[in-house]
């Protein structure tokens, strides 16, 4: 049944890369046939050349006949030639311009268009980074489709010619060669099979090696390096990473070396009884030396398409376990288009029933389930404040990407105004969200960029002193003043065109608790119905994060809103505390019947409260 399936899924890959294909130019997959034809009818001219001339050498044909047959094959030969050369460039053209940049194309677009739970799962990343493989180099991967499909057809029809050929000379002769060219298939198929069998390890050894290639070149990974002498246990994990591939690397080549070998053993074979046969039909029968030397170049030329077939499908083979894997990549689950758009109405109630979460994670070839999120239920009312706490594993940002339509709960439904999230469009719904995730990035362009999230060309910008602000700057310009950035980002040369990337000319990089105010004023610049909070200041000082919680009422008016924290006196602000336990709610209620209910919330408020304390009794001590 695997096997079956394998097969259904390679002829829909080939089909969805052939319709690409005829996409761009009509004639794309008819290339490799006619350049097939074209190279056979070469090698046939070349077979037939050499009889003509030793014929008309010994049959002593007139010089007329004979040049006229000479000029006829040469010119039949270079219109040949010249076909077979704009063929071939045809194909590496299109190879080269089309296969290339537009999969290229396509797999950025199926990674902005991807689900988010098929993005960081296992078998997603796995998928992902076979593809992206597969598409890097324009001379390697996808892109040999073409030329390899050729060189399939090439070999059959060249056999088929050739093989009517020496069937003429003697059907058992024949035989013996179709015998050895099934034995070598066989063979170089399974050997085949061998090395594709390593590529998911080679895709895991090249995911390794890519992190610590880029994850470790950063400015910031560059300090920790240098403070705590990672050099040595970075050159250490580098070399076993590296090893690990290499041996991949000499697996593969092992099992190609035993197919080289098994290939010399059946060309030397196939050609010493080949020659001695026709040796023997020389000297015993009527055979001309133009016959002879026709034969000679016939067994011999069959004995390079049988060679060349074998080694053709076996290539053909790999570039097509190729498709399929960039296939597969390309039939990940996207986030649904409904053809339906629902609109909510602010603010937004949410409510949770039964719902059931497990992360997938890929441990080698073995996938593991871990239970994140066990049976919750919970109602949250419109305009509600609500906060998340619980320690580190909880599931609390597990329930923050449940809420948000990036993670599927695998089972229970969660309702927003009454509507099942999973039958609204991810777009729709995502547009009623403001949020400010843990470890999120901005992207390398300007400030005003990145705040309103679109391009400076997309957006007004003042022309002159005397004119107003615009909407779009006056709104961008208060949410920085909410968050405190306003006086930072003027006194910068460029103000709010400063790009975001430190090597760039004018570029600047923000300390952490800038960057957290600046992706809080994103938040607030888009002003969606529902705002969540994930840890949102953690890099902050005590004054500066005091400041977000005084304005936290103003920035939530009229929003329902989610606030994650482990800092505990945070969630004062909230109408209602939810504490998180191991994928469940163990408490609920407002900071006081929390307290008076003195679980594990009040224990835990009371060790932080009793850190702060603490601290500020020796702030006072230090002044007197």
């Amino acid at each position: 049944m695997k096997k079956l399936n394998n097969h259904i899924n390679n002829k829909e890959a080939l089909s969805f890369l052939r319709q690409e294909l005829s996409h761009y130019r009509w004639y794309s997959n008819l290339l490799p046939v006619l350049a097939a034809v074209i190279q056979v009818a070469l090698s046939v001219i070349l077979m037939i050349l050499p009889k003509i001339v030793l014929d008309a050498v010994q049959t002593e044909v007139k010089s007329c006949d004979f040049i006229r047959n000479i000029m006829l094959v040469g010119a039949a030969f270079t219109a040949l030639t010249l076909a077979n050369m704009f063929f071939h460039n045809e194909i590496t053209k299109i190879s080269q311009t089309f296969l290339y940049r537009k999969l290229n194309t396509l797999w950025e677009k199926k990674m902005l268009s991807m689900n988010f739970e098929s993005l960081f799962s296992g078998k997603g990343k796995l998928k992902i980074e076979k593809a992206r493989q597969l598409i890097s180099s324009p001379n390697w991967g996808i892109v040999d489709f073409l030329s390899k499909e050729g060189a399939v057809l090439e070999a059959v029809l060249g056999l088929f010619v050739y093989s009517l050929m020496v069937g003429k000379l003697h059907v058992w002769m024949l035989l013996f060669l179709c015998v050895l060219f099934l034995v070598e298939l066989f063979i170089g198929l399974k050997i085949e099979k061998k090395k594709q069998d390593y590529k998911e390890e080679k895709a895991r050894a090249d995911r390794r090696i890519n992190y610590m290639a880029y994850g470790t070149k950063g400015i910031k990974e560059a300090k920790d390096i240098r403070i705590y002498a990672m050099i040595p246990m970075l050159r250490e994990i580098t070399n076993m990473v590296v090893q690990k591939k290499c041996k991949v690397e000499s697996d593969i080549q092992k099992w190609q070396l035993f197919h080289l070998l098994i290939t010399a053993t059946m060309i030397l074979i196939r050609d010493s009884v080949g020659y001695l046969f026709l040796l023997y039909l020389f000297l015993h029968t009527q055979m001309t030396v133009g016959e002879f030397a026709m034969y000679f170049t016939t067994i011999s030329g069959i004995g390079i398409w049988l060679t060349k077939i074998a080694d053709s499908f076996s290539e053909y083979k790999k570039v097509s376990g190729y498709v399929s894997d960039f296939y597969e990549f390309m039939e990940l689950p996207e986030d649904e288009k409904k053809t339906e758009e629902y609109k909510f109405q602010a603010p937004i109630s949410f409510e949770f029933q039964n719902v059931h979460y497990s992360y997938h994670i890929l441990d080698g070839e073995k996938e593991q389930i871990i239970p994140v999120i066990k049976g919750l239920n919970l109602s949250v009312k419109a305009g509600e404040k609500i906060a998340i706490v619980g320690v580190n594993g909880a599931g609390k940002s597990t329930l923050i990407k449940l809420l948000c339509g990036m993670l599927t709960p695998d089972e229970g439904v969660i309702w927003a105004n009454g509507k099942d999230i999973s039958r609204i469009q991810k777009r729709t719904y995502y547009s009623n969200f403001s949020a400010v995730f843990q470890n999120s990035k901005f992207l390398p362009v300007s400030i005003a960029e990145n705040i309103i999230v679109k391009k400076s060309s997309d957006f007004q910008q003042v022309v002159s002193a005397e004119l107003p602000l615009f909407e779009e700057e006056k709104k961008m310009w208060n949410v920085l003043r909410n968050v405190g950035l306003e006086e930072k980002v003027k006194s910068l040369p460029n103000k709010e065109k400063t790009c975001l990337v430190k090597n760039v000319t004018g570029g600047v990089e923000l300390s952490g608790g800038e960057e957290q105010r600046l992706l809080l004023a994103r938040a607030l610049y888009k002003d969606a119905p529902v705002l969540v909070l994930d840890e949102p200041t953690a890099a902050l000082d005590p004054i500066s994060e005091n400041e977000i919680y005084q304005k936290y009422h103003d920035l939530t008016r009229g929003k329902t809103s989610f606030f994650v924290s482990h800092r505990l006196a945070s969630t004062r602000f909230c109408d209602r505390i939810i504490f998180l336990e191991n994928g469940r709610i163990t408490e609920m209620g407002t900071h006081k019947e929390l307290m008076k209910k003195n679980g594990t919330y009040a224990d835990m408020f009371r060790v932080q409260s009793k850190y702060y304390a603490k601290e500020m009794g020796d702030s006072v001590d230090e002044e007197k």
